[in-house]
Parts: C-alpha cells; sequence; structure tokens
C-alpha cells in the first residue's frame, strides 16, 4: 500500500468502489479490520451504497465486513434496486431493513422495471406501502410485469382488487 495522508483514504475508498476496483478495496477494509485506518463510519457507508448503485457486487461484499448496510434507512439497498442490480439486492437482503422508507426499494424496483429486484424484494416488503405506492409506480411507468407480480400480493386487500387485475391484464 502506499504512503499517503490519513484524510485521503475516505476518498480513495469511495474512488475505488466508484471504480469497481476489487484489490483497492480489499486493501483498505483489511487496513480498516487492522486499525490502520481511521475512515468514518459515514464515508465507508458510502462506498458501500455507491458500489451496491454501480453494481459491483464483489466490491460489495468486501465492504460489507465493515460497512452498516442500515446507513441512511437502507441507503445501499434502494441504490442497488434502483439501477436494478439483483445480485447486489439479493447480497444486501438480511442485513438491510427493506421495509425502510415506507418499502421504497420495492416501489423504486417496480417503478423502473426491474422484475428480478422486484422477485427478491416481494417477499420481504409491503407491496400496499406508502397507500400502494409499489402497485402505483408498476402501472404508472408501464411495466406490466412488475404490475402482475405484486398485484396478486396486494389483491386480497385492495377493494376492487378483481377489477384492478383484469384492467391491467
Amino acid at each position: 500500500m502506499s504512503t499517503q495522508h490519513p484524510s485521503d483514504e475516505p476518498i480513495d475508498l469511495y474512488n475505488a468502489a466508484w471504480s469497481g476496483d476489487e484489490s483497492r478495496i480489499s486493501a483498505i477494509v483489511h487496513h480498516i479490520q487492522s486499525g490502520g485506518a481511521q475512515i468514518p463510519q459515514d464515508d465507508i457507508d458510502d462506498a458501500l451504497a455507491v458500489a451496491a448503485k454501480r453494481g459491483h457486487i464483489e466490491c460489495l461484499r468486501l465492504l460489507l465486513a465493515v460497512a452498516d448496510p442500515l446507513f441512511q434507512h437502507s441507503k445501499a439497498l434502494r441504490g442497488a434496486a434502483v439501477i436494478g442490480h439483483a445480485q447486489c439486492v439479493e447480497a444486501l437482503l438480511g442485513r438491510s431493513d427493506p421495509k425502510a422508507m415506507e418499502s421504497v426499494a420495492l416501489s423504486l424496483a417496480a417503478r423502473y422495471g426491474h422484475l428480478e429486484c422486484v422477485q427478491l424484494l416481494l417477499p420481504v416488503c409491503d407491496p400496499l406501502a406508502d397507500q400502494g405506492r409499489p402497485l402505483g409506480e408498476a402501472a404508472h411507468s408501464g411495466h406490466l410485469d412488475c404490475l402482475l407480480l405484486l398485484l396478486p400480493h396486494a389483491a386480497p386487500k385492495m377493494k376492487d382488487s378483481e377489477a384492478c387485475y383484469y384492467a391491467a391484464t
């Protein structure tokens, strides 16, 4: 590892997460774990979020050793879901709070038509959260596959659910 000023480490960690530099992430994580790096926890958690949003699954897995996936209401999970990085979503489930901010990760995945992410999130989220926002996002953005996946999970609770189902098909 090159000698650098300690204040450069958070920037280096973020840049490595952004670019998907697994070897650099591995070195920094090792440095953190050995007590050699004094990187603020928020900076570590931001690096996790950027790795998730960029779809760098191996970087994300390395960062999970030192980062808090619950940071900012599961920001990393939301970032992976909005872009459609299903592997990252899957890696974060069980460590994040998928119901954070009224199941917004599910709403974002549905809005952008990321069916695989919707499939992963649906068992652990509420499709009727925020007045049915996940359903509304899928419908409004025209992602019929997501809507049809969400609808049966919400249908028993929805008024006129049969009419909604037939309208979608």
